[in-house]
């Protein structure tokens, strides 16, 4: 994994970002459908084995700069700015957050933009600009991969929102509302609804809406006497 780290690193010494804008569109189906099972490994191990991340970012950057863009490159290019973050490296992952958040605004990568812009607002942004300042967009892409057929997507911005806006002090009564409003949409994910139903169940009890209110149960549909559990069965790491 540090090898990955260190070969990641000092390739894209290399690249400037219009040099990573400006690479080729690549059409070949095998290297795409690499990409594709190379992402869902990457979505997974964040889940059950985090430390294996880096291994994943590293093969789907090599294939990128070797082979072009495919449909999946805002997705590649913004997990390496995670990356760079984890190293401490704001700067550096604010870079590569920027150059996925450029490339999903064009037509050809729409598909890939919901989960970009969570990767860039959830992981990256935040470390060089005021939270408060994501929320409008964070809003604005909520609906939008719900136009897309997003649900999962739709459902991981929320829980980002929900989350950014309890830290930087909207009124608890504003959060429930938003909660309320936008969690029916996404109740087909359970992963995403979940984390919603939590964030939004802390801030009930906050407002005296439950009957214990160091329990985060109740109203939300939120029980940790049930998650918590499910997810040290299932070795999920980020319950």
């Amino acid at each position: 994994m540090g090898n990955a780290i260190v070969r990641m690193m000092m390739t894209t010494r290399r690249w400037s970002t219009e040099r990573l804008l400006r690479l080729p569109h690549c059409d070949d189906r095998r290297v795409i459908e690499i990409h594709r099972i190379l992402l869902e490994l990457r979505n997974m191990s964040y889940l059950v084995r985090p430390n294996l991340m880096p291994l994943f970012v590293r093969k789907q950057l090599d294939l990128t700069l070797a082979h072009g863009h495919t449909p999946y490159s805002p997705l590649v290019i913004g997990g390496y700015g995670v990356i760079r973050v984890m190293l401490g490296d704001h700067a550096g992952g604010q870079r590569f957050g920027e150059v996925a958040m450029r490339l999903a605004e064009r037509p050809e990568f729409r598909e890939a933009r919901p989960q970009t812009v969570f990767t860039h607002l959830n992981f990256i942004r935040h470390w060089r600009h005021p939270l408060r300042d994501g929320l409008g967009e964070l809003r604005d892409a909520v609906e939008e991969a719900l136009d897309q057929g997003d649900q999962e997507y739709a459902g991981f911005l929320l829980a980002c929102l929900l989350a950014q806006s309890f830290w930087v002090g909207r009124p608890l009564a504003e959060i429930d509302a938003l909660a309320s409003s936008l969690i029916p949409h996404i109740r087909s994910q359970p992963v995403p609804s979940a984390l919603c139903q939590g964030t939004h169940q802390y801030c009930l009890n906050l407002m005296g809406r439950s009957a214990d209110p160091l329990l985060v149960a109740g109203e939300s549909g939120y029980d940790e006497r049930d998650v918590l559990p499910a997810a040290r069965r299932e070795g999920d790491e980020v319950p």
